[in-house]
């Protein structure tokens, strides 16, 4: 009897058990680390999903930092190759990515890794309120089977 209790009362609260891990959004942060970036998404792709998924992906570019005076205009200029080449990894992938949608944001403003958190955090932000999502920094590789430990 509870567990009729419980799967309706869920059930009135949009959340069901098998369907809800069939479509999640995955939030990548990023900002000048190509290398890691591309061994996210490469484990990302080659991830085991159930035929009826719909796994959309966002990857949050940051902005480079301000230009502080002490800061090497060659400095700068190597930090903006680097996150073009991010830029490259990042539309490569959302054009051949199967399983659901793939977008870029990219930040208006720098804001660091605290501040970037807390922006794909923000479900209001972007009009998600009842949408689940994983963030995922772009310095980890995912097991094939991820999406079953969430």
């Amino acid at each position: 009897m509870a567990i009729i209790f419980l799967a309706v009362l869920f059930s009135a609260f949009g959340v069901s058990f098998a369907n809800d891990l069939l479509q999640i959004t995955v939030k990548i942060l990023a900002q000048k680390r190509s290398g890691s970036l591309n061994r996210l998404l490469a484990s990302l792709e080659a991830a085991s999903y159930p035929k009826t998924a719909n796994i959309d992906v966002e990857i949050h570019l940051d902005k480079l930092g301000g230009n502080a005076w002490y800061q090497k205009m060659s400095k700068r200029q190597e930090d903006e190759g680097l996150r073009q080449s991010v830029m490259e990894v990042a539309e490569a992938f959302a054009d051949k990515w199967e399983f659901g949608s793939a977008i870029i944001v990219k930040s208006r403003s720098w804001r660091g890794i605290r501040g970037m958190w807390l922006a794909c955090a923000n479900a209001g932000l972007y009009g998600e309120e009842f949408t689940r999502f994983v963030i995922f920094e772009d310095d980890i590789e995912l097991s094939p089977a991820w999406l079953v430990f969430i």
